[in-house]
């Protein structure tokens, strides 16, 4: 009953915060990356953005694992609601919702599992043993394997294995080896529950359609992964490389003149500058997303990855500052690039622009 209210009630199709999406953020060289992995070819990019068709998409969240910016959401991936059900004394099987699967923790696809979703997980489980159920993968009708949740996977036990800790993980590949785990009986007083907050569901979806509003609830896990390494590590100490696979932080090097566009161009505001009697340029490795279009798109090439350590985590670090110094000409201040010049940009073209009419 639970799969067919799944498939009459919920919408379970990508959506994309334009915002963040690096193919329209980077118009030069877009990305692609969602259209070449989604398996159901649902994904379509026009000259202006990106298109999911609802009708073709499967749910499977390949789109939002892959996605360089975490641009992509699934309306009912199941994240949030799935932490919550997590019980550490009992077996925890992890699977997926197709017809033939099996498991107590169910994903529309193991494949849509981000790498930081899969570290609060283990470290949710810390000392339990988590099975992930990959027995049909593949025989799967949307993805054959599991080869995307396998790459996840492993980059989330590289930082677990960093904390010192055992990432107790076992994927079943086959069903006979299946552990034994308790799942929920529905009493008759459930199931008729069931149809009534499926029905609830199904008209609160429908007025916001009606509406024109969109009461999808952004669940992300960067801020909760942050919150519970701080408690699992002392922030001051040095990160292994390990975290390198999670989190970056960039150095900035004589070239920047302090243009502002690295602050301009990135989906999550990790870059700051702050202007009065000079530029201080700060970068929030908390925030960062490690899609590296800030060191693509600088004009200068004077930004580079640097060393990550945890203490990057608690708030912005200052990466450089630029003095300013008033223009000869209009009192504006701006950044000088050598020391003969004495105007700002604006007024410096102003005057070869006058020179070249005279």
């Amino acid at each position: 009953m639970k799969y067919l209210m799944q498939k009459l009630i919920i919408e379970n199709y990508s959506s994309i915060d334009k915002k963040r999406c690096l193919y329209q953020r980077n118009q030069a060289e877009p990305c692609r990356i969602c259209q070449d992995h989604c398996p159901s070819e649902a994904i379509s990019l026009t000259k202006s953005c990106v298109e999911i068709d609802e009708e073709v998409c499967k749910g499977c969240g390949i789109c939002k694992s892959t996605c360089p910016s975490q641009a992509i959401t699934l309306k009912e991936f199941g994240e949030e609601k799935n932490l919550q059900n997590l019980n550490p004394n009992e077996v925890v099987l992890i699977g997926c919702k197709q017809e033939t699967s099996e498991g107590n923790i169910l994903f529309p696809c193991l494949n849509g599992l981000h790498k930081e979703y899969l570290v609060i997980l283990m470290l949710l489980m810390k000392g339990k043993r988590i099975y992930f159920n990959v027995s049909q993968c593949e025989n799967c009708y949307i993805e054959k394997g599991c080869h995307y949740f396998i790459q996840a996977l492993t980059k989330a036990e590289t930082v677990i294995n960093g904390l010192g800790m055992d990432a107790n993980i076992s994927l079943i590949y086959h069903k006979e080896d299946l552990p034994s785990y308790t799942t929920q009986v529905m009493s008759r007083r459930e199931l008729f529950t069931l149809f009534k907050d499926g029905s609830v569901h199904m008209t609160l979806d429908a007025t916001s359609s009606i509406l024109g509003k969109n009461n999808v609830k952004d669940f992300r896990t960067r801020n909760l992964l942050v919150d519970m390494l701080k408690e699992e590590n002392d922030l001051n100490k040095e990160a292994p490389h390990h975290f390198e696979s999670l989190f970056t932080t960039w150095s900035l090097d004589s070239k920047c003149n302090g243009c502002g566009l690295c602050e301009a161009v990135c989906p999550w505001k990790a870059w700051q500058i702050e202007r009065s009697d000079e530029v201080n340029i700060s970068h929030h490795a908390r925030r960062c997303r490690s899609c590296t279009l800030c060191h693509e798109l600088c004009p200068q090439k004077a930004i580079n990855k640097d060393a990550f350590s945890l203490n990057l985590l608690a708030g912005a670090a200052v990466k450089t500052t630029i003095p300013l110094v008033k223009c000869h000409n209009c009192n504006k201040k701006y950044v000088q690039k050598t020391s003969e010049q004495q105007l700002c940009n604006t007024c410096s073209k102003r005057k070869k622009l006058k020179k070249s009419v005279i």
